[in-house]
């Protein structure tokens, strides 16, 4: 799977972001991995959970569950 420019390896990630950040941080095992350059784009209504998005094998954008904002990346 491909995010942003960088290629992650199989396995279990934890995604942060901060609202109004141009970054998401990629955490595997407690380490950050991967910064991924991101814009912030505004919902039509607030998720109803937390997901990612993807288009074939990248990721294009990653919603959180109860927030209007959401993340894309330029690919």
């Amino acid at each position: 799977m491909t995010i942003g420019s960088t290629q992650l390896q199989r396995g279990q990630y934890q995604l942060r972001a901060e609202e109004g950040k141009s970054e998401l941080q990629v955490i595997q095992k407690g380490k950050v991995v991967a910064t991924i350059p991101c814009q912030w784009i505004q919902l039509p209504a607030k998720a109803s959970y937390s997901q990612v998005l993807t288009d074939a094998d990248k990721v294009a954008q990653v919603q959180f569950g109860g927030r209007i904002a959401a993340i894309e990346f330029n690919q």
